[in-house]
């Protein structure tokens, strides 16, 4: 008699600790219908791809519809009519990022492939700012997709590939850079640093030249996209000993370095034609650097606990404090990486170092009292991570767990997903913004000035009013005092305004713009004796509309 054989269900990505026993058909039965898609899944390209794309598109879909937010609007609501001309390409590379005219500003960020991508959506949406938005999310995607493929080409297994991949498309720290517009310098060059590392990385494994050509091509785009990708070839130049070189008299990677070199060089030197930095030390260099150093271990706190987001110029204790406490593990276990010459998660951690330290050398004065958003600094640091994640996984995957894998893997993709989808609409308005920046700081002057000039603009005089108070509360802020006088005069409140003035006139003596505003409100009350008074004392200091007023009155 013949005997039957034992149906099974084998797995080849990655070991799975237990085999199906046949003998409780129920639980098999169960065990199949669960397993099976799974399988499938874990060894499905196609599948993975449009998952990896498809999650990302539905949290973040509602994204085209927002807003422009804080540089936004400097950059392109102000500047609309020529961004919307593509006939003037040519002058994204003879102005800054905030698309100024040389030598109008103490520091210059020169990204004219930012500003051309912008251009390109000006030309489609206009001052519509769907256009901008949905790029923003093209980016993302494209970079998701990009990472899957660099992940298989270091060898990871399909599953682990997938999930990393899929960990990273929905992490909340991304958010801010796919919700808010003025992040595209920092999408741009995420995605062309993993097809930097492919396109080094088939060169070297195929030789063809067009490789090589499309890799210098990448990074010349890049390098004009955002200057940060120009300390990339140091992570590639570490990725070619610890992966590529496989023989001692291998020279390739000598025509990459001049390539580099020379693309570096000159993006400085085009630089330099059109602007010259002027940056004081507090803002630039080791003090600022020193300043900053609460910001990396917040910055990797969020990175593994990702709450309490935006991520502001101030951070809690438990960040900093549990940042330390993660520092400390990382280089723990990049010792005993280096111990057992495991390079390729210790290649990810030092890419995301060398790309999180650099802009700690950069800070604005002031900088507790703004609304930066820090975010967009995290989304190329973050690619490495991806990386050591994978690493991970793999560890996990050979000592048969995974179902635990699965498990956790699975509450990871959901909460985060949730918490991004959350954190996006933070970036929603102008005012959830603030309201986001005043609940981590209630000092965010920034924050209340910014909120107060959005009710300005909307005839909301009352709330412009009351967050233009609490801002010179926290700072006093000479401009902020002439706006809220003009204010109050618009609104009728004449004797306010007067006292408004008088005060700034007492604070100081030469201020002619102060002579001359309250020469208008003593006008409309009739004073019009005092209003010659002041319109005189304003024109001695050069206010030509009060001698166009004095005119009137003198004869």
């Amino acid at each position: 008699m013949k005997q039957k054989k034992k149906s099974k269900v084998t797995l080849t990505l990655d070991p799975i600790s237990k085999q199906i026993s046949n003998s409780n058909r129920k639980s098999y039965s169960f065990f199949t219908k669960v397993i099976n898609p799974l399988y499938k899944l874990s060894t499905n390209t196609g599948l993975q791809l449009a998952l990896i794309v498809l999650l990302p598109l539905i949290i973040y879909s509602h994204v085209i519809h927002y807003g422009f937010l804080l540089d936004d609007e400097t950059i392109i609501k102000d500047n609309i009519e020529s961004l919307s001309d593509l006939h003037n390409i040519s002058d994204a590379f003879m102005r800054d990022a905030f698309f100024r005219e040389p030598q109008t500003s103490s520091y210059i960020l020169y990204r004219p492939i930012q500003t051309v991508s912008y251009m390109i959506d000006a030309s489609i949406s206009g001052a519509d700012p769907w256009m901008y938005h949905f790029t923003n999310l093209i980016l993302h995607l494209f970079t998701c997709i990009a990472l899957y493929y660099m992940l298989l080409f270091f060898n990871f297994s399909k599953a682990t590939t997938f999930l990393g991949t899929l960990i990273f498309s929905v992490h909340p720290m991304l958010a801010g850079d796919v919700s808010w517009i003025g992040a595209r310098g920092d999408l741009l060059i995420g995605f062309s640093s993993i097809l930097l590392v492919l396109t080094m990385g088939y060169y070297f494994k195929t030789n063809k030249p067009i490789l090589y050509l499309l890799h210098v091509f990448i990074f010349l785009i890049s390098v004009f996209a955002k200057e940060t990708i120009i300390l990339f070839p140091l992570l590639l130049i570490l990725y070619y000993f610890i992966s590529l070189k496989h023989e001692q008299k291998d020279k390739r990677i000598i025509k990459f370095i001049v390539s580099w070199i020379f693309i570096s060089g000159s993006y400085l030197l085009v630089k330099s034609v059109f602007f010259q930095d002027n940056v004081p030390n507090s803002v630039f260099g080791v003090p600022a650097f020193i300043k900053n150093l609460d910001f990396l271990p917040a910055v990797i706190s969020k990175v593994i606990i990702p709450v309490s987001l935006p991520l502001f110029p101030l951070f809690d204790s438990f960040s900093v404090i549990s940042g330390l406490f993660f520092i400390l593990i990382s280089l723990f276990i990049s010792f005993r990486l280096y111990k057992r010459k495991n390079w390729l998660p210790l290649f990810g951690l030092i890419w995301f170092m060398l790309l999180i330290i650099p802009p700690m050398f950069f800070r604005q004065n002031h900088f507790e009292l703004l609304i930066i958003n820090l975010e967009q600094r995290i989304y190329l640091p973050l690619i490495g991570v991806a990386i050591t994640f994978c690493y991970l996984i793999s560890l996990v995957l050979k000592r048969n767990l995974m179902g635990g894998i699965i498990v956790i893997g699975s509450i990871i993709i959901i909460v985060f997903s949730g918490l991004a989808y959350i954190h996006s609409e933070a970036f929603r308005d102008v005012f959830r913004y603030t309201q986001a920046a005043i609940d981590k700081n209630p000092d965010n002057f920034d924050a209340y000035n910014y909120r107060a000039t959005k009710f300005y603009e909307i005839h909301d005089f009352p709330a412009a009013l009351e967050n233009y108070k609490k801002a010179t509360e926290i700072y006093p802020d000479r401009n902020i005092d002439f706006t809220i006088a003009k204010i109050k005069f618009e609104t009728g409140d004449y004797i306010g305004s007067e006292e408004d003035l008088t005060l700034i006139i007492n604070s100081d003596s030469t201020t002619a713009s102060g002579y001359y505003e309250r020469g208008l409100v003593k006008e409309v009350k009739g004073d019009t004796n005092g209003a010659i008074l002041d319109w005189k004392r304003a024109y001695e200091h050069g206010v030509e509309p009060a001698g166009i007023k004095l005119k009137k009155y003198v004869r």
